[in-house]
């Protein structure tokens, strides 16, 4: 799957989040994805427990996860679900509308050459028929 087409990515930066546990200051560096994560634990957890004013928008500057939480998680699992298709198979999915109709044609235009390269190696006819 193109990362270039995903939040995610190899090289993603790190933040670091910060919180208090037990009276005294935490931190980790961790990269964007897993600090939207954190950000939308704590933001399910003020819900949850009723606190007024809960924000349901991640906020990190410099962020592509930066956005709605619903939205942006959203998005998280479609890619999530087209990497695994890929795994499965099906390495284009990622793609849409044109890009996947330009692919099925590189690709039958391959076979074809392949299949006329065979045909000339055998002295065979070349098959004039449509191309599907």
């Amino acid at each position: 799957m193109a990362s270039r087409t995903c939040f995610w990515s190899p090289g993603e930066r790190t933040c670091t989040r910060r919180w208090l546990s037990r009276g005294n200051e935490k931190a980790f560096d961790l990269t964007q994805f897993v600090h939207w994560c954190c950000a939308l634990g704590d933001a399910r957890n003020s819900i949850v427990h009723g606190e007024a004013g809960t924000s349901l928008a991640y906020d990190e500057l410099d962020s592509p996860y930066r956005g709605p939480f619903v939205e942006i998680g959203d998005r998280v699992v479609r890619e999530a679900i087209a990497v695994l298709l890929g795994e499965c198979g099906f390495p284009a999915v990622w793609r849409q509308g044109l890009a996947r109709g330009h692919l099925q044609m590189y690709r039958a235009l391959r076979q074809l050459d392949a299949e006329e390269t065979a045909d000339e190696g055998t002295g065979a006819p070349k098959d004039q028929g449509p191309v599907e």
